[in-house]
């Protein structure tokens, strides 16, 4: 069975771990197995990676002062999520960033980040695809990539020019939330991609 790791977030009000159904709900219809990561020792039994959204990254790791709006995410988590793009970075391994995930994923390549805009919390907006096509989706975040990571492509544009995906190789990020998409063809054609790269790796033992 293909093995996704993803990371769970602590609700420290309840003293529990949440994580999105959204999101667990998409991988049981393709018959994947989300593997909920709580120690880099459990990396290598993943096939590949999801990053989900979350609070903001500390700006001291893109070297910048923090803007007043800037509410930074747990710090272990945080480490985590860095390490998550580590380890698929050096193993070649599928990995998908949404929302905040886009974001580490571009600060962990030397990108920058504008800490706060204000018109893309809580919206189904357009964005202009690289193939020219226009789609819909939903957004609920208050940054975005300002300097792109070096190596990095951008997929997707929306009509303000703020940028919604991007792609290096098998790292693949966007900015909006394609989970909660009644049909996804990105997560669709991620697990593609991921059940691809397992078979692939495979066949090169």
């Amino acid at each position: 069975m293909i093995k996704i790791g993803i990371l769970p977030r602590l609700n420290e009000e309840l003293h529990r771990y949440v994580f999105s159904s959204y999101l667990i709900d998409k991988m049981r219809t393709y018959t994947i197995l989300p593997l909920f990561l709580f120690d880099e020792s459990q990396f290598p039994e993943c096939d590949g990676f999801i990053l989900a959204g979350g609070g903001d990254i500390d700006p001291q790791r893109y070297h910048q002062e923090k803007h007043p709006k800037t509410k930074l995410d747990d710090f272990k988590l945080e480490k985590m999520e860095f390490a998550v793009v580590n380890y698929a970075q050096k193993h070649q391994l599928p990995l998908l960033g949404i929302c905040k995930g886009m974001q580490v994923i571009n600060v962990y390549f030397g990108g920058t980040l504008h800490q706060h805009i204000s018109h893309h919390q809580n919206i189904t907006h357009p964005v202009i695809l690289s193939d020219g096509r226009e789609v819909l989706v939903y957004s609920d975040h208050h940054q975005c990539i300002d300097k792109l990571a070096s190596g990095f492509e951008v997929q997707a544009f929306d009509h303000d020019q703020i940028i919604e995906a991007i792609r290096n190789k098998q790292i693949l990020g966007v900015q909006w939330h394609p989970e909660v998409e009644t049909e996804s063809s990105l997560l669709t054609s991620f697990f593609q991609e991921v059940a691809a790269h397992k078979v692939t790796k495979h066949q090169n033992r």
